[in-house]
């Protein structure tokens, strides 16, 4: 078993993305059920069906082997049979230390990635998962009313797609969110949008705990 803090929980088709650091090792991990890459009910604390893992939970997860990376997530680990278990909710203080301060956003300063970087770097610098402090942040509905949010970092403007279910909800709902928050922004594997003619490995905010 591994000693995971949660901070994603995200929607990833008619599944979750859940990710987060191990404590054990500080490294980030995501892990993927052996049949398909987004996880189904084995994410569920207990095996409570809706018990589910939150941001800032430090659970316990039967982490497995390596599972494949699709050329840029080196953070992928296959799922063990077992069950989930909450062991407690921390303190935006306790994860303080993984806030990572660097000048790109996950490799680069766009909205997303062009896969061949990785063949023209050691994969011990692969990164899909970064944890950074946003202030200020705009959660809304872009015109084809996909939930997005645009936000300064570095310097820099962004605006990410948001699959973070509690956060998806109060934009629905028309709800306030802080204007101090963590984000913890993924990046998908490769994805030929039908506007680029190549395929690019997109970036979104997939967890969000406010402060």
């Amino acid at each position: 078993m591994a000693r995971i803090i949660c901070l994603a929980n995200s929607y990833k088709h008619k599944g979750r993305c859940v990710a987060g650091i191990n404590i054990d090792t500080g490294e980030w991990v995501r892990p993927l059920s052996r049949k398909t890459s987004a996880i189904y009910n084995e994410r569920f604390i207990d095996g409570i069906i809706d018990n589910e893992p939150n941001l800032l939970d430090l659970v316990e997860i039967p982490i497995g082997e390596q599972a494949p990376d699709y050329g840029c997530q080196p953070e992928n680990k296959y799922l063990n049979g077992g069950t989930w278990g909450r062991i407690r909710q921390l303190s935006t203080c306790d994860i303080n230390q993984y806030i990572d301060n660097s000048l790109n956003l996950l490799h680069n300063q766009d909205n997303k990635v062009d896969p061949d970087i990785f063949t023209r770097m050691p994969r011990n610098n692969w990164k899909s998962l970064q944890l950074i402090c946003v202030t200020n942040p705009n959660f809304g509905l872009n015109p084809w009313r996909k939930k997005r949010c645009i936000f300064r970092y570095s310097g820099i403007m962004y605006e990410l797609k948001v699959t973070d279910p509690a956060i998806i909800s109060k934009i629905g709902n028309g709800q306030a969110i802080s204007q101090d928050c963590l984000f913890t922004i993924s990046m998908a594997t490769p994805y030929k949008s039908p506007s680029y003619e190549e395929p690019y490995c997109w970036k979104m905010v997939a967890g969000v705990v406010e402060l």
